[in-house]
């Protein structure tokens, strides 16, 4: 198996990048640090600078979360234990969860339930609707309406996070199972400070349909075109994938 755990990208205070008319990020929320990322109308959001990683899901699981109330649709959701774990009913090539062995590695074979759930504890959101909200899944390819397609692609201006024009050797194309977060350090951008918007695992986003949900990024194993920020593929909301992941989004303390 490629990668180890190592020393980045563990949890802390959360903190704030950019700059924008007073807007902050919230300071000392759990898992990544947030980046400050502008909208097409003059506002801000929060961003996870990295995917949630085997040790930020670890701390959430040893809060004992309840899983009550959790949305309609997740009623049937009984666990937040990745799908990994024996008995186990998704394939993670890195083996099964193991915060302990590989604590920088992104969280995957959770499913979406299980990440909303981890953003509301962590007093984030699972990225959706610029605004907040879900997001409409008619829209996800416009910079005005996504938060994660805003983010990754510059408000629209590119089709990769770090640039116009695929780069094979920016980011961790092709290796499995995900990498540790920010093990690639041309994987970056839209916005400064965010990392690995751009295969390593996919991302699940706040936007449903009766068919699944939107995940976003591609994966470390796919083609060129499908790890492009405007790239989407809707899963099954309960089931758990492998190659998933995701990350957070959050207001500001101001607009």
């Amino acid at each position: 198996a490629s990668g180890s755990g190592g020393a980045s990208g563990s949890g802390g205070a959360s903190g704030s990048s950019g700059g924008g008319a007073g807007a902050q990020c919230p300071p000392g929320l759990p898992g990544a640090p947030t980046v400050l990322v502008p909208t097409l109308s003059g506002g801000h959001y929060c961003v996870d600078s990295t995917e949630v990683t085997q040790l930020h899901y670890e701390l959430f699981l040893q809060a004992k979360p309840s899983t009550a109330g959790q949305p309609g649709e997740c009623a049937a959701n009984a666990s937040f234990v990745p799908q990994s774990v024996a008995p186990g009913k998704c394939y993670d090539s890195g083996g099964t969860f193991n915060p302990w062995q590989y604590p920088n590695r992104p969280v995957v074979c959770v499913d979406w339930c299980d990440a909303a759930a981890y953003c509301k504890w962590a007093g984030k959101r699972l990225c959706g609707k610029v605004d907040g909200g879900p997001a409409d899944a008619a829209k996800l390819a416009d910079a005005h309406q996504s938060e994660w397609y805003n983010a990754c692609s510059k408000g629209g201006t590119q089709a990769y996070p770090y640039g116009d024009a695929w780069d094979y050797n920016a980011c961790p194309y092709g290796d499995q199972p995900p990498e540790p977060v920010k093990t690639y350090p041309n994987c970056v951008g839209g916005f400064p400070g965010l990392h690995d918007m751009s295969s390593s695992a996919a991302e699940w986003e706040d936007a449903c349909t009766a068919s699944g949900c939107v995940v976003r990024g591609g994966s470390s194993a796919v083609s060129p075109t499908t790890v492009r920020c405007d790239a989407l593929e809707f899963l099954p909301r309960a089931k758990g994938y492998g190659a998933v992941g995701f990350r957070c989004c959050a207001e500001t303390g101001g607009k």
